[in-house]
């Protein structure tokens, strides 16, 4: 019976509560997706439809990570892959989530942002993040993590998988930004499959070892131990992308032009 509640609240939150949230969250970005594109800035409006294409990788990335949604039957589903429904709620969240996240690392590139702005806003991110989905968890009982040896676990929330959902998107939106300086025009859909993979594709880059470890025989202990490790490879992944210039020119970023002006001298 207990069960059967649980099932009918996360039905509850997931129609009542995160379509519409969804909804609003979509509405302001596909507004500054158009002011943008009337200014030649086409990122965001090329993001929008990159993170509802992403939607439908998404089961991939939680076979990988063993992230699990309330049984089918308890909700409208949008489509099943790897024996994951997806639920359809989840149309309008992830596109706001997945476009959101992706275009502030975009700008964080386009814009120069200095490397504490970059990862005060990361740890802003994450904070929230982990929070959300401890909620999520807990108190809304909507999904869980499978598998005895998830990594860093915490009251019942592997604390290594906030970090991937987070930088995943981040990385997306960066590699548009770097990539698309050198494609004009339609030439920037030829991004489209990279980086509409979405979470199952940038899981797999930039956490394959801990995704190989969690499927492995390997004890909590040890997933645990290559999953910090991983945490140092992706904060470095993203440090790397983020020294990249943004100028059509190809000029270096403020640092680096200093860097070469002072070997000069």
């Amino acid at each position: 019976m207990s069960n059967t509640v649980s099932s009918h609240l996360a039905l509850q939150y997931g129609n009542d509560v995160f379509l519409p949230a969804g909804i609003a969250l979509t509405t302001p970005l596909v507004l500054l997706a158009i002011r943008e594109y009337r200014r030649e800035k086409p990122a965001l409006a090329l993001l929008i439809p990159i993170a509802l294409m992403s939607v439908f990788a998404d089961s991939g990335a939680r076979f990988l990570t063993g992230l699990r949604m309330v049984p089918a039957e308890e909700h409208p589903v949008l489509y099943q892959a790897f024996g994951y429904p997806t639920p359809a709620w989840t149309l309008a969240l992830y596109t706001s989530y997945f476009a959101y996240l992706a275009y502030l690392g975009h700008q964080s590139i386009s814009e120069r942002w200095p490397r504490k702005k970059f990862w005060l806003v990361m740890a802003f991110l994450l904070t929230f993040e982990i929070a959300f989905e401890y909620v999520l968890i807990h108190a809304m009982e909507l999904c869980s993590y499978v598998g005895e040896n998830q990594p860093l676990r915490m009251f019942r929330l592997p604390l290594f998988w906030p970090v991937v959902w987070i930088a995943c998107p981040v990385l997306a939106g960066m590699l548009l930004c770097v990539l698309g300086e050198h494609l004009k025009s339609v030439h920037r859909l030829l991004l489209l499959p990279i980086i509409a993979s979405g979470n199952m594709g940038f899981a797999v880059v930039l956490a394959w070892p801990t995704v190989q470890a969690v499927h492995s025989p390997l004890g909590s202990a040890g997933v645990s131990a290559i999953a910090v490790a991983n945490v140092v490879a992706i904060v470095l992944t993203l440090h790397a992308v983020g020294r990249f210039s943004a100028s059509p020119s190809g000029a270096p970023a403020p640092e680096q032009a200093a860097v070469s002006h002072g070997a000069r001298r």
